[in-house]
């Protein structure tokens, strides 16, 4: 039997406490958009632990790490790949495609008892579920007013971060007892996270971006048979969609570039989010390395401040986040956010033992839930009423740039200076910068905002 989206008032009755204040529309997505941030807030749980797994487990190499940190945030190139061919479209059937393919398909990390299959499988799932990002932000956008996403986003983390604090300490506990227990355990993680994707299957779009009050997502051309005769689907829709789709990955980044280009604004905001990026994708080879080398953790150590310190103060301030974001914006969120996340590598070069460890993953977990907001707010702000999936499409493929050079970087400056404390410093500088960038921005667009009010 063929599944239909839920409709409004078949889940309008039920309430969840947890619910912020927001539109029926907004009521009516958050609900389903909740259960999907719970889902995979369980896999990112899991996963946080697994740079400690490579490392601590399996004994990957510095190449290795490098690749897994790295290459994950390279799949997020896939969203820009096809802007042109997303533009306009809701494309609701790749919540089901992607699903299977970058959730589900985790599954298979029960063969993976060697470092480098373990570090291919988890890129490629993930190269595979940021390809759900353009439909997401169109979702988002649509069905959430402006003055209540941020709300409505901080409260959906809130819950992701809720179940990762909970699934990350399981694994701990778990991976404590069978250093090996990531090989069944990720069955289920890949069934809930594939649950999480079905989940936002359902939702139904309010109206495109740009369309006017009402009006409806238009689907691919069907011709109808009378009454009574063979339906037989029609194909009409295969050419041009045909032509689109290699037209797109012909040239995968022009709808990125043609953004960028006309919106100045928004590419100076890319400018320091780089800055901010660089600095983050320094910190993630070397820390599963400082952690497991310098300090000897143990995975439930490693659980505890990667997932009990830093998301539960992601869980505390994420909320915070989201008004912020809709009451300042959040270019002004983003310049505190980078602000406050200097003083985590600042805090870890004076790391000597675990309870110093944890202060300084609290500083990292509350400057993540604002940096969280802003980074999935960001182009959203910037479309206005524009179709936001080319502006995630330019914003996701900036973040693989960086994390091409920013993640040997963070390897290189260590090695060659004999500490990781070197790459915190490099970071630290890096993070203080795009703040400042950040501020300036903000500055200047109220400037132009009141310039043209007057």
């Amino acid at each position: 039997m063929r599944h239909r989206p839920a409709s409004e008032a078949q889940i309008g009755s039920r309430d969840l406490s947890f619910m912020p204040s927001l539109s029926r529309t907004g009521r009516y997505t958050f609900r389903f958009h909740a259960l999907s941030a719970g889902c995979e807030g369980v896999v990112t749980g899991v996963m946080t632990l697994n740079d400690i797994v490579l490392r601590k487990t399996l004994g990957a190499s510095d190449a290795v790490l490098t690749f897994f940190v790295t290459g994950q945030s390279v799949g997020l190139v896939f969203p820009a790949l096809w802007t042109d061919f997303t533009r306009g479209r809701y494309l609701r059937s790749s919540y089901l495609w992607f699903g299977l393919l970058g959730r589900l398909a985790l599954a298979s990390l029960f063969i993976a008892a060697r470092p480098l299959p373990f570090a291919v499988i988890i890129v490629l799932t993930t190269f595979m579920y940021n390809a759900l990002l353009p439909a997401q932000n169109m979702l988002f956008q649509a069905n959430y007013a402006p003055a209540e996403r941020g709300r409505a986003f901080g409260a959906a983390r809130r819950l992701l971060a809720a179940a990762l604090l909970i699934a990350a300490l399981g694994a701990g506990l778990l991976l404590e007892w069978d250093s090996h227990a990531y090989r069944w355990y990720s069955i289920a993680v890949g069934l809930i996270g594939f649950a999480g994707c079905a989940l936002l299957y359902r939702v139904r779009l309010r109206r495109l971006p740009g369309a006017g009050r009402g009006e409806a997502l238009a689907l691919s051309p069907s011709r109808r048979a009378p009454p009574g005769a063979l339906e037989i689907p029609s194909l009409a829709w295969f050419r041009p969609t045909a032509l689109r789709l290699a037209s797109s990955l012909a040239n995968p980044f022009a709808g990125s570039v043609r953004t960028l280009r006309s919106d100045r604004a928004f590419l100076s905001y890319e400018c320091y989010f780089f800055l901010y990026g660089m600095a983050f994708m320094m910190l993630q080879p070397v820390l599963p390395i400082f952690l497991v080398e310098y300090l000897d953790v143990d995975y439930s150590q490693a659980a505890t401040a990667k997932g009990l310190i830093m998301y539960g103060m992601f869980i505390l301030l994420s909320p915070l986040a989201g008004v912020l974001s809709d009451r300042a914006g959040p270019v002004r969120l983003a310049a505190g956010a980078f602000a406050l996340l200097s003083l985590f590598p600042s805090l870890l070069c004076l790391t000597r033992n675990v309870a110093s460890l944890y202060a300084s993953f609290a500083f990292y977990g509350a400057a993540m839930a604002a940096v969280d907001v802003a980074w999935n707010m960001g182009p959203i702000h910037f479309a206005g009423e524009r179709d936001s999936t080319v502006y995630m499409g330019a914003h996701t493929a900036l973040v693989a740039i960086r994390a091409l050079i920013g993640g040997p970087l963070g390897i290189i400056v260590m090695r060659l200076a004999g500490t990781p404390r070197a790459t915190f410093v490099g970071a630290a500088i890096l993070f203080l910068a795009g703040a400042a960038g950040m501020r300036r921005l903000a500055a200047r667009t109220a400037v132009r905002r009141d310039a043209t009010a007057g």
